[in-house]
């Protein structure tokens, strides 16, 4: 959000730049730990019975599943207290 404080006087609302409205450290540190290491990235192949199991953070996921001349996307949520098997 941009806003005017006085005639001429431009700030961005946010703590998280600067003054010149560059980032300050605190972002850099909060995108990378929001895009890499809060980030469940999974892949392998089923089991015999079609199971694939993988430890991940709650939240909204996008599986896509492929078979031979098909890939299946869907989507889920897993929450807090929700069923793990």
């Amino acid at each position: 959000m941009v806003g005017l404080d006085r005639p001429g006087l431009v700030h961005s609302g946010r703590r998280d730049a600067a003054k010149d409205l560059s980032p300050k450290p605190v972002y850099e540190q909060l995108k990378r730990l929001i895009h890499e290491e809060w980030n469940t990235k999974a892949s392998g192949i089923t089991d015999s019975e079609g199971r694939f199991s993988l430890r991940g953070f709650c939240g909204n996921y996008r599986v896509l599943v492929s078979i031979p001349g098909k890939t299946i996307e869907k989507k889920f949520h897993l929450g807090r207290k929700m069923p793990t098997k």
